[in-house]
């Protein structure tokens, strides 16, 4: 398999580039629809604090782990939590151990219990009409707006406290610690579907542990960097023939993507933008109305 650099700048120096021009998003700034005024929204420092708390809370002296793991991309009857924010700011608080998030949720659940209370009741507000507008909406606003995924850089910068990891894309997101210590809710690592503490290099590692898992998460990748859909086809393809013959062997999909990332000149975008980050700071979300 090629290796590729992007773990290797994590604690180095950098230049962060931009991949906003690429991911169709509001990237910083954001349209006011009742006077078509573009507001920028001002930045919301992550409260360190109240973070230290909730992984005392909830992981450190929790062993069995709060929320599951879920693949449903929109809140709905076996992913529910988001629903809560109906009730107010405490009912979305209050989690148990079975309450299912996908990991992009599990990471808006970290980031609202660490801003002020006025952030919060914006968004007690604000959220239950973006889950009314619909799935992409929804997604739109949480992942894009909310986490920042449309302003995400390549990760050539050391990680602090409070960024936001995303992996291939939005294939997988999490909240990073400082340096390669991240939280995350996933499959794994080590075998464990709740919020956990873990490493960059693991949840990397753990991408690229499962064949199916890493082309979906390639597919995912290229789909958002536009262009290249002879490349995507190929790996379209490529999955449809794993599909079909359980039988093909790890290093036989992974050196056959390889030679498509060739052959298509894609490996040094995989390089740059297959972990891309974004430093916290939350949006105005009583300023946005769709």
């Amino acid at each position: 398999m090629i290796r590729r650099h992007a773990l290797k700048v994590i604690l180095s120096g950098g230049l962060a580039t931009s991949v906003c021009q690429f991911i169709p998003s509001f990237a910083t700034a954001c349209w006011d629809t009742a006077d078509d005024e573009m507001i920028v929204p001002g930045p919301q420092i992550l409260d360190t604090d109240k973070l230290s708390a909730i992984i005392s809370r909830y992981i450190d002296d929790n062993s069995e782990g709060v929320f599951q793991w879920t693949t449903k991309s929109a809140p709905e009857a076996t992913n529910s939590h988001m629903h809560t924010l109906r009730g107010g700011v405490e009912n979305f608080l209050q989690v148990r151990k079975d309450s299912q998030l996908t990991s992009w949720e599990a990471v808006f659940w970290l980031c609202f219990n660490c801003l002020d209370r006025a952030q919060q009741q914006a968004f007690a507000t604000q959220v239950p009409r973006w889950i009314e507008s619909g799935t992409t909406e929804y997604k739109k606003n949480i992942l894009h707006e909310a986490l920042g995924y449309g302003r995400s850089m390549r990760l050539d910068v050391q990680l602090e406290i409070g960024d936001i990891i995303f992996f291939y894309a939005d294939s997988h997101v999490a909240l990073s610690l400082g340096n390669d210590e991240a939280l995350s809710l996933w499959s794994g690592p080590n075998g464990r579907t709740s919020l956990q503490r873990t490493s960059v290099q693991e949840l990397f590692s753990f991408t690229e542990s499962n064949p199916e898992n890493y082309l979906s998460a390639l597919l995912r990748l290229f789909e958002s960097l536009g262009g290249g859909a002879d490349l995507i086809a190929d790996l379209e393809e490529l999955g449809k023939n794993l599909e079909a013959d359980s039988s093909m062997r790890p290093d036989e999909v992974f050196n056959r993507v390889d030679h498509l990332l060739q052959k298509h000149d894609a490996t040094k975008a995989l390089t740059d933008y297959e972990i891309t980050y974004c430093r916290f700071r939350s949006i105005q979300p009583e300023r946005i109305d769709y």
